[in-house]
């Protein structure tokens, strides 16, 4: 498959089969988590796959039903102290948005691959997750992203002109 395939194809998906994820599909997407650019090579974030037990106990953080229905939730979490040691300029929480974001993608190109789905969630009770997985304090959990066997196609939408030249 070419990048251009996975972009174009790539949606949020929020049916997922009842099927687990082999272990070497989430060993590719752990890679393709690390190759993901960085600010400084900090590389100062953290991926938790998070299923099972303790997946059941995360539930409480979110406040969307269909999670229930998802093998694994990947809490994305920047290391705002590494990046704080660097940078401290006042942008530094930025860096670990930015480094997470370019990671998620990466997993994201990575699913499509696979034939997996995936959706971001930003809406996460974030202290509350943090807590559940007793996360260290240096540790900020900036979203989540659902993995799994989709059960639906999800839907295409139209995208808008982003773009404008200057010269």
């Amino acid at each position: 498959m070419h990048v251009k395939e996975a972009i174009q194809k790539r949606r949020s998906i929020r049916k997922y089969k009842d099927k687990e994820i082999e272990p070497e599909k989430i060993e590719l997407l752990k890679e393709a988590l690390i190759w993901a650019p960085s600010a400084a090579n900090l590389q100062a974030r953290k991926f938790f796959f998070v299923s099972g037990k303790t997946k059941k106990e995360l539930e409480k953080a979110f406040q969307q039903d269909w999670i229930k229905k998802v093998p694994i939730i990947i809490v994305c979490c920047g290391d705002w102290k590494t990046v704080n040691e660097k940078f401290w300029d006042g942008a530094n929480k930025i860096y670990n948005h930015l480094d997470v974001a370019a990671s998620i993608e990466n997993l994201m190109l990575q699913a499509v691959e696979l034939e997996l789905g995936t959706c971001w969630i930003g809406k996460v009770n974030k202290e509350l997750a943090k807590e559940i997985l007793k996360l260290p304090e240096n540790l900020n959990v900036i979203c989540s992203v659902a993995v799994g066997y989709p059960a639906e196609k999800g839907e295409k939408k139209e995208r808008k002109n982003i773009f404008e030249e200057r010269k």
